[in-house]
Order: structure tokens, then C-alpha cells, then sequence
């Protein structure tokens, strides 16, 4: 199990979207938690209300209150997406303001719930959806096309218990690769669970794309540490290989294991030097003689 809890971004400003979004989907399972246990409210009511039914998409309403609702059987739902949402959220909120980042955040909800309408539509199974999940993964996207340089501090719970960090592609890209497989899974007729794979999937490619929309068009500015600078990186290591792929010993090769072969191949290639007139050649050699046995003035003369 891999827990992410940080990146290596340092931040400019407070990121308030993200702790409010954090804040408000909190009191809203206290109180359906204390409405259900305290106030004896049906919870199957009040989860119903507000939930994402793909048999019912002319409740449009829902497509926003499902991202605020969680599992109140228990915490760890709201648990993980929180925590995502602190670990990715902060650095994505500073890359594109407060005010787009709530824009970004509340459309990959709605793209994540789309995709699990359309999904469900398809295998014919149809699913009710609540979580910040949807929204979350389309954050984790954008951070990877905002930041695909950047290293993710993560809990590790696997063979050892640790933190360490992770290339922020490779902890996005497992999350991802986990989800495809899930969803994979769904659609050949295995369940293995309520985990609202397709949305997951949806949300991801859309954090994504929108991102890299953003910076491909320069509406957002590129800087040296988006995908865009990797991209030119990437290229420039291809055209240095290239470059050196024909040269003796390959790009690998050692500076000094074939010298004299390279030198060998570089002078075959330069043009023969001009040949000089055997008179000239006779004056040059009568001045040398000259200027040693100190007569300045004849060698002048020639």
C-alpha cells in the first residue's frame, strides 16, 4: 500500500480551496454520520438524495453533491480521499489559482461522473456514486502534467513499513494502472467491489488533458518543471543519441577506449592540403637558411 502525504513543491501562496474542499466535505459527514446515529434519520434516504444514479441522469443536481458525500459505514473512504486530495491538491491550486483550481476540481467531478454514466450504460450495470474520488483523480492528473519532475512523499505499508519518495509519475501511473485494471475487470463480469473505477479513470484523463490543454495553448505559462519541459528534454537526449549513434563504440563508448580511431576517421574526412610549386617551396627553404645564419636583409629580398 503506497500513501502519499506530500511532494516536494514548495508553495507560494495558502492554499485555501483545497483545505475549504477538505474542511467542507468533513462537516458533511459529521453531520450525516450524527443525523443517522444521533437524529435517527434513514441513512439510505439521505445517501439516496444526493447520490449519482446512472439509471437517473436527469438528476443533475447530483453530479455536485455526490463529490460531498462518503461512506458513513466507515472512514476510510473519506480518509484516502482527503489525504489525495491534500497531497496533490496544494501544489495544482498554486499552479493555477484559487479560483481555477475550484473551476478544475468541481469539472472533474462532473467529467469522472459522466465517465461512469457512460460506462455503466454500456456493461449495462447500472451504479450509484458518491465520493470525492472522481474529482480527486482528476487532480492527481493535472499534477502529473503540471509536475511530471516533481517527487511524492509517500507512506509505505507493503513488505516493510517506511516513507520515502516517489517520482511523481510513477505514483500517479500505479494509481492509474490500478484503476484500468479494476475497470478491466468490471467489464468482463468480475466485480471486486464499490470502488467507482470508470470515474477514477475519467477524472485522471481529464485532470490530465485539461492541464496539458492549458499549457500546450500557453494560457498557462510553462515552466521548467511541467511536461512540456520534459517533452523537450526527452527530445533533446534523442537527437544527442542520434547524433552519436554512427561515432566508433556507440554513445556509450569511453572517451579515451578508441581515440586514435576517431581522430583516424575525423582526418580521413578533411580535404588534402593544397600541394605548394616546388619553386615556392625552394624560396621558403632558402629564407629559413637565410634568417639562421642572421641575414635578415637577403632573406627580405627573396
Amino acid at each position: 500500500m503506497l500513501i502519499p502525504f506530500g511532494t516536494d513543491r514548495s508553495l507560494k501562496r495558502k492554499p485555501v480551496v483545497t483545505q475549504s474542499l477538505i474542511a467542507l466535505n468533513v462537516i458533511v459527514y459529521v453531520l450525516i454520520l450524527a443525523a443517522y446515529r444521533y437524529g435517527g434519520s434513514d441513512l439510505e434516504n439521505i445517501i439516496g438524495w444526493g447520490a449519482f444514479d446512472t439509471r437517473q441522469p436527469g438528476r443533475v443536481w447530483t453530479l455536485v453533491t455526490s463529490m460531498f458525500l462518503h461512506d458513513p459505514g466507515g472512514i476510510s473512504h473519506i480518509l484516502f480521499n482527503m489525504i489525495f486530495l491534500w497531497a496533490f491538491g496544494c501544489a495544482v491550486e498554486d499552479r493555477l489559482g484559487r479560483l481555477g483550481f475550484l473551476g478544475f476540481y468541481l469539472a472533474g467531478g462532473l467529467a469522472a461522473a459522466l465517465m461512469q454514466w457512460l460506462l455503466a450504460s454500456i456493461q449495462g450495470a447500472p451504479s450509484q456514486m458518491i465520493g470525492a474520488s472522481g474529482a480527486v483523480c482528476a487532480v492527481t492528473g493535472g499534477f502529473a502534467a503540471l509536475f511530471p519532475r516533481a517527487r511524492i512523499r509517500v507512506f509505505i505499508l507493503f513488505f516493510f513499513i517506511g516513507v520515502t519518495w516517489i517520482p511523481a509519475l510513477i505514483v500517479v501511473g500505479l494509481f492509474f494502472a490500478l484503476d484500468f485494471i479494476g475497470q478491466l475487470t468490471n467489464f468482463l463480469g468480475f466485480r471486486t467491489g464499490n470502488t467507482a473505477f470508470a470515474a477514477h479513470l475519467g477524472g485522471s484523463v481529464f485532470g490530465f488533458s485539461v492541464a496539458f490543454m492549458l499549457l500546450a495553448t500557453r494560457i498557462l505559462k510553462r515552466d521548467d518543471f511541467d511536461i512540456f519541459f520534459l517533452i523537450k528534454q526527452s527530445r533533446r537526449r534523442a537527437a544527442m543519441r542520434s547524433a552519436t549513434a554512427g561515432s566508433v563504440g556507440g554513445p556509450w563508448a569511453s572517451a579515451s577506449a578508441d581515440t586514435s580511431e576517431r581522430l583516424r576517421k575525423l582526418n580521413s574526412k578533411r580535404p588534402p592540403a593544397p600541394t605548394e610549386p616546388p619553386i615556392v617551396r625552394e624560396a621558403r627553404n632558402d629564407i629559413r637558411r637565410l634568417l639562421v645564419e642572421h641575414q635578415p636583409k637577403e632573406a627580405a629580398r627573396l
